[in-house]
C-alpha cells in the first residue's frame, strides 16, 4: 500500500490492477509429458481412474455439476476420475512433465485443478524430481490440501525451498474411500502464462461492480448514456467479504444492471493471481461474451430530440415487469466460442 502511494504521486500507478496477473489460456498452459521418463523409479499406473470418471448429476437447467473447467477433459488436458471405480478404491500415478523454465525460476506457481474429497483416506500429492548423477530422485512433495466444498477449483503451488531445483512434475492420487461420495478428480498440471491485468486489459469497457471500483481506478467503466448501457469487454467483482455484496447489489432482482447482461452475453471467470500472495481472493475477473458479437450497438439506431411537456403529462401505461434469468450463463459451455477464453 505505501509502495503504491508514492507511485501515484508520480502518476505512475493504475491501483490493485497493477499486481494482478492474468492467466489468458489455461488450455495453453497445459504442460508436455516429458519425453524421457525417469526409469529408476516407480512408473505411470492408472487403477481405477477413468477419463469420464465423474459423477453424472446435473443441476436444475440440465447443466452437467462437474463439467472440468477450463475446457479440460481432452487429450490436450486430461482429467481423471475415480467416481464409479469398480472395487471402490482407485490409485492414479500420472508420467513425468517437464517444467518450463518460468516455473523452476519460481516466477510462475504450478496449478493443479481437483474435484471430490482429497482428505484422508483419500490423498492428491505433487511430486518434484530432477535428475542427479546418482539417478533421478523426488526433491519435494506437496499436498493438495481440501477446499472449501467439493467442486471444482485450482490449487496453486509455489516453486520454492527443496521444490525450486526441480525439472519435472507429476501427480500421485489415491482414492481409498469406501462409499460413492469418496470419489476425487484431478486434471494434468500446469504453469500459466501470465499478464499484468493492466495490460490484458488496457482500454476495454468493464463493468465494475462497486464494491471494487475504488480500488481500480484506472480502468474504462462502461457507459450508459440516454438510456443505452454500452457492452462491457470485462467484468471485475471485489472479494471476500465484499464478494456477495457487490454481486447483489448488481442483480436482477435487485433492480442492478446485470438484467441486460444476463440476456445478452456469457461469462467466464479468468484465473487470477495477486503478486506476492497468489492464493489471496483479491476479487474476480471476467471475460464478457456477447451473443451476437458482430451486432452493431443500439446507439447506431438511437435519434435524439427534445420535447417539453406539462408536469403532469403521462408517456402511457407502465411497461410489465420481465422475469430476467439470475444467473449469468457460463461461457465454457458456449460451443461457438474460441477455445481461448478471452475471446481473441
Amino acid at each position: 500500500m505505501a509502495t503504491d502511494n508514492v507511485r501515484q504521486l508520480f502518476g505512475r500507478s493504475r491501483g490493485l490492477s497493477d499486481y494482478i496477473d492474468v492467466e489468458r489460456d489455461p488450455l495453453a498452459a497445459v504442460l508436455t509429458i516429458s519425453a524421457h521418463q525417469p526409469t529408476d523409479i516407480n512408473g505411470d499406473t492408472n487403477s481405477g481412474f477413468r477419463r469420464d470418471g465423474l459423477p453424472s448429476t446435473t443441476n436444475a437447467s440440465g447443466t452437467p455439476n462437474w463439467t472440468p473447467p477450463h475446457r479440460f477433459g481432452s487429450d490436450r488436458a486430461p482429467v481423471w476420475g475415480s467416481h464409479g471405480a469398480p472395487a471402490g478404491v482407485a490409485e492414479l500415478r500420472t508420467p513425468w512433465y517437464d517444467l518450463p523454465r518460468s516455473a523452476t525460476a519460481g516466477e510462475t506457481p504450478l496449478v493443479v485443478s481437483a474435484a471430490g474429497t482429497t482428505t484422508a483416506p483419500n490423498s492428491l500429492v505433487v511430486e518434484f524430481g530432477r535428475d542427479t548423477p546418482q539417478g533421478f530422485e523426488v526433491v519435494h512433495r506437496a499436498r493438495v490440501a481440501q477446499g472449501p466444498d467439493p467442486s471444482w477449483r485450482d490449487h496453486r503451488i509455489s516453486i520454492d525451498g527443496s521444490a525450486r531445483g526441480a525439472t519435472k512434475v507429476r501427480i500421485t492420487a489415491h482414492d481409498r474411500t469406501l462409499g460413492k461420495d469418496g470419489w476425487l478428480a484431478v486434471s494434468a498440471p500446469r504453469a500459466p502464462h501470465l499478464t499484468r491485468m493492466t495490460d490484458f486489459v488496457g482500454e476495454a469497457p468493464t463493468f465494475v461492480e462497486w464494491t471494487a471500483a475504488l480500488a481500480h481506478p484506472c480502468l474504462q467503466i462502461t457507459s450508459i448514456h440516454h438510456g443505452i448501457a454500452e457492452l462491457p469487454r470485462f467484468r471485475v467483482s471485489g472479494g471476500g467479504e465484499v464478494r456477495d455484496i457487490g454481486q447483489g447489489w448488481s442483480s436482477p432482482d435487485s433492480g442492478g444492471p446485470f438484467g441486460y447482461l444476463n440476456v445478452a452475453t456469457s461469462m467466464v471467470e479468468l484465473p487470477t493471481y495477486l503478486a506476492n500472495d497468489i492464493n489471496r481472493d483479491w476479487g474476480s475477473l471476467y471475460a464478457v461474451h456477447p451473443y451476437e458479437p458482430q451486432a452493431l450497438p443500439a446507439a447506431a439506431a438511437m435519434q435524439v430530440h427534445g420535447e417539453v411537456h406539462w408536469g403532469w403529462w403521462r408517456p402511457g401505461p407502465l411497461p410489465k415487469p420481465v422475469q430476467l434469468p439470475g444467473d449469468v450463463a457460463n461461457s465454457n459451455n458456449r460451443a461457438d466460442l474460441h477455445p481461448d477464453p478471452a475471446g481473441e
